[in-house]
């Protein structure tokens, strides 16, 4: 790749991905990467945002198909917040 087409792929606007580690007091819930980038690796559960979908509803869902675990909206509506993003 040549100079000139790398600058160019600096210019996309970022993925947005999420992720959540699911906590009790003193304990946290990880996964291991079984395939991909980090394979073998610990690690919370998360992804890419689908269209129309907030961080927070990503983090869900990901969380869920993961997981199998179902994340209450009165547990993480406090606790996660929409970032913004420079591009």
């Amino acid at each position: 790749m040549e100079i000139a087409e790398y600058r160019k792929t600096l210019t996309k606007p970022l993925k947005k991905v999420t992720i959540l580690f699911p906590m009790t007091e003193n304990q946290i819930l990880l996964g291991m990467k079984l395939r991909g980038f980090g394979m073998g690796k610990w690690n919370g559960f998360g992804g890419k945002k689908d269209p129309g979908e907030s961080m927070k509803q990503a983090a869900v869902r990901e969380t869920y198909e993961e997981a199998g675990i179902v994340i209450s909206p009165s547990i993480y509506s406090n606790n996660l917040e929409e970032p913004t993003y420079k591009n």
